[in-house]
């Protein structure tokens, strides 16, 4: 008989866990402690430089670990629909240009193709980005890809006419699971793929909160200077 067992996803999970949560916060962390370590006086910096060397692994493992995972914690929080739409723009002047504007000529101006349309515009998409893909899988896939794409993939509404394009999470979430009990390997490939996606989110969150907390530190000091 095959081998039915379940892939083993755990171990994918605890990487996700590190690159989506604990990876950002620990960088958001080191670069807050940068700031506040620039933004005290030069006395306090004296005192702290004199305690760091005999502390230091005491201080990543009580403080630096729990803090660190508890603000990635909260960039988690953060959905990646505004990251996707930034980056939608920003991809036209970089190596994703082709990819966008090839999607875009499939779909035309009024954002429709044959009996389906787009909910958002191919730059807005977020994951698990329905419109880009459909694109993708109708010219690079065989006939019968597309119309596996197209009658259980995409979200179908009663009636609707021409469908719209959408693909809610929780039906993104079931196929996830489906596709892990079928093929691992095509398991793996998506996780890495989402992960990815919420890592580089995160990570702008995360400079997007330095670049906020910089300005108001330099504008408190230029304030206390006047």
């Amino acid at each position: 008989m095959p081998d039915e067992r379940m892939p083993r996803l755990s171990a994918i999970s605890e990487i996700r866990d590190f690159f989506e949560v604990f990876l950002p916060g620990f960088f958001l962390l080191l670069h807050i402690a940068l700031l506040a370590y620039c933004a005290v006086p030069a006395s306090a910096r004296v005192v702290f430089n004199a305690w760091l060397p005999g502390n230091l692994w005491a201080a990543a493992a009580f403080i630096g670990l729990p803090v660190g995972y508890v603000l990635g914690l909260a960039l988690r929080l953060g959905r990646t629909s505004y990251a996707d739409s930034v980056s939608g723009r920003l991809v036209r002047f970089t190596s994703g240009r082709k990819l966008i504007s090839a999607a875009e000529g499939w779909w035309g101006p009024e954002l429709v193709h044959g009996d389906f349309r787009l909910a958002k515009s191919i730059i807005q998409e977020g994951i698990p980005y329905p419109g880009l893909i459909m694109q993708r899988v109708a010219v690079n896939l065989p006939t019968e890809a597309r119309i596996f794409y197209e009658s259980l993939w995409i979200t179908q509404t009663r009636g609707e006419v021409p469908r719209v394009v959408k693909i809610d999470l929780l039906r993104f979430n079931f196929f996830k699971t489906l596709v892990a009990s079928l093929d691992d390997r095509a398991a793996r490939d998506m996780f890495a793929f989402e992960m990815r996606v919420r890592h580089a989110a995160h990570t702008c969150y995360a400079l997007f909160c330095l670049a906020s907390s910089s300005f108001s530190v330099r504008s408190c000091r230029l304030d206390s200077l006047g």
